[in-house]
């Protein structure tokens, strides 16, 4: 186990782990293309972990926060890579990885509870 002191701190149960998958990306630790079969590890692991230690949660709601709460979080992408430029390695890659954000927050919006 690793801990991240760094930047410890509070947030919803689900988001921490949704985070993980655009961040491998961003960073160039993988592609775009094994986006979808990193993020179903996690989201396994996650929930098996979770299982484990005998939370009590509502998977939909916990697929909610790891899908909508990471896809806005990232929502400052697009304009930081077109103002780096598609021609810059890095905006590039968040210019080729954003979609991946806009369809996790799509999947998640049947899933939003009503208020």
């Amino acid at each position: 186990m690793v801990i991240d002191w760094a930047y410890s701190g509070l947030g919803a149960v689900g988001i921490d782990a949704g985070n993980f998958v655009p961040d491998a990306i961003f960073d160039g630790f993988v592609t775009v293309g094994q986006g979808p079969e990193l993020r179903k590890a996690v989201w396994d692991a996650y929930t098996s972990g979770l299982a484990e230690t005998g939370l009590d949660f509502d998977e939909q709601a916990l697929r909610y926060v790891f899908l909508a709460a990471t896809a806005l979080k990232y929502a400052w992408i697009p304009g930081t890579a077109f103002a780096r430029g598609p021609e810059d390695a890095l905006g590039g890659r968040w210019l080729e990885a954003f979609p991946l954000l806009v369809d996790w927050f799509r999947e998640a919006l049947p899933l939003r509870s009503p208020l």
